[in-house]
């Protein structure tokens, strides 16, 4: 008899702790549900009204309540915990916020106000310019047109320069040949360059008598003045050319003509030191304009008195 009561209240010990670990076990069962239904409101990722939503936390409510009920026993008088109430909470969401509105910062008009007239004064610029090139072709066909003409008279002034720089360059020279080939190209005789020398003036200086004679035969003015007011006889007489000096003024040329110095032709052979053209002036009967025996140079004034006591 003892044995059995033994077994029996072993029974009950048993069964008592089974209730008491099964009773732990659904309590925590229902705690962790609400625990789960608490973050399952925090991981939605959409808003209760937006389509399509997806809520963790009812799921995982739903699977939780439905495994308590079947660990759940029928014949145990379990007292119920209150019902946990989750205050609604509004959902984050990873939407985009619409933009608010948004405002213009200080001087922003401004600044589009000059924007738009930068742009104004670029098109008028654009189409300025090409109103400018259309005038510029234009202009070009008409050169075009006439281009033929100009070329011609263009050649005609190249040929006639190249003939008298031809002409002027063998007078200077005294080179009497390409003188004479020079004057088949027909150059201008009264032609005169920078310094309005004659090719009178350069026959002079070059010396060469024949090259004088055929441009006196030609027209060649022989009291022509350069820019210091000389003549071809100044020229003739510096560099002592008694020869072309006697051909001018065979040719009348002026024996008394004065320079910008107030000198003659006689004065400057003097003070060129040119005996032999000092001495036909001298001889010619050229003057000193007026100038003292102070101001003349010992040449002019030795031939003076050489022409005196000749005399």
């Amino acid at each position: 008899m003892a044995p059995l009561i033994v077994s029996v209240v072993l029974t009950c010990i048993a069964t008592a702790n089974a209730y008491d670990d099964f009773e732990h076990d659904a309590i925590s069962l229902l705690q962790a549900s609400v625990e789960v239904k608490k973050a399952a409101t925090t991981l939605d990722i959409f808003d209760d009204d937006s389509e399509g939503s997806y809520h963790v936390g009812d799921s995982l409510a739903c699977d939780n309540e439905q495994e308590t009920s079947k660990l759940k026993p029928q014949s145990f008088d379990m007292h119920p915990m209150p019902e946990t109430r989750v205050l609604p909470q509004k959902r984050q969401t990873l939407q985009a916020k619409p933009p608010t509105d948004f405002v213009d910062p200080p001087g922003a008009h401004i600044l589009r106000a000059l924007l738009e007239l930068m742009i104004v004064a670029v098109i008028i610029s654009g189409m300025y310019q090409w109103q400018l090139q259309r005038k510029e072709r234009k202009s070009v066909c008409k050169q075009k047109s006439s281009s033929s003409k100009g070329c011609e008279s263009t050649a005609a002034e190249a040929a006639a320069e190249a003939a008298w720089l031809s002409m002027i360059n063998a007078a200077s020279a005294a080179d009497e040949v390409s003188f004479e080939k020079s004057l088949l190209r027909s150059p201008a005789l009264t032609k005169t360059d920078a310094w309005s020398c004659t090719p009178l003036h350069f026959a002079a200086v070059g010396g060469s008598a024949a090259i004088c004679s055929k441009l006196l035969q030609r027209g060649a003015q022989v009291n022509a003045r350069d820019a210091n007011d000389e003549t071809p006889l100044h020229m003739a007489s510096r560099a002592g050319h008694s020869e072309v000096c006697a051909h001018l003024l065979d040719a009348g040329a002026d024996i008394d003509a004065v320079n910008m110095q107030d000198e003659t032709a006689f004065v400057i052979a003097g003070r060129s030191n040119k005996e032999a053209a000092c001495r036909l002036l001298a001889d010619r009967g050229a003057g000193v304009a007026g100038m003292s025996d102070s101001e003349l140079p010992p040449l002019v004034i030795s031939q003076l008195v050489r022409k005196v006591f000749a005399a």
